[in-house]
């Protein structure tokens, strides 16, 4: 069968079509944020709209009504910042770590790493961060601060999503790739 120059135009125009993506990430997303412990329920921090400036601030319970700013945790389009403002030691404690999670729909992730470059904690490995489609799982247990001014950065990566001019064409292109394949049957 040989294809005329139109035929050929036409099937790069429906090839070119499914190509068209950007680069997915958290910016202006329902993020829920959770503080994990060993035995116990987890506790919410409540859900945040991701921006540039979105900052969780975790506070700890001292007791007699007494409350200690521990650590901050950004959330970024892109990354997951988490600065401990004070020496902390989760050795001894039952304290897991913060699950980062999508509270609406957000694009999937598909890669947490730790940013070593960016991160000063000692201990903290790459293994200590897991992830899912729509979580993000951070492990601090058994480390701790030494001098409460420690990073840690998780850069996320995400899926692909096509764009919606994407779609527009695909579907402009249908009328014509049907009467292409009607006058090629007529012909047959």
């Amino acid at each position: 069968m040989k294809l005329s120059h139109g035929s050929l135009q036409l099937m790069a125009l429906v090839v070119s079509a499914g190509v068209s993506v950007h680069a997915a990430d958290w910016d202006t997303q329902s993020i829920g944020v959770s503080y994990l412990k060993t035995g116990s329920p987890t506790e919410s921090l409540g859900t945040h709209t991701v921006s540039a400036l979105t900052e969780v601030t975790v506070t700890y319970d001292l007791g007699g009504g007494n409350f200690l700013d521990v650590m901050t945790i950004d959330l970024r389009p892109t990354q997951l910042v988490f600065t401990f403002l004070t020496n902390l030691n989760f050795t001894g404690e039952l304290f897991n770590g913060y699950r980062i999670f999508d509270a609406g729909s957000a694009p999937n992730l598909v890669g947490a790493v730790l940013n070593g470059g960016a991160t000063t904690l000692v201990g903290m490995t790459g293994s200590r961060v897991t992830f899912g489609p729509d979580q993000v799982l951070v492990n601090f247990s058994g480390l701790g601060s030494a001098t409460g001014d420690e990073v840690v950065t998780v850069d996320l990566q995400f899926e692909p999503v096509p764009e919606a001019s994407t779609y527009a064409a695909g579907l402009a292109v249908l009328p014509a790739l049907g009467l292409w394949w009607r006058r090629r049957s007529v012909r047959g």
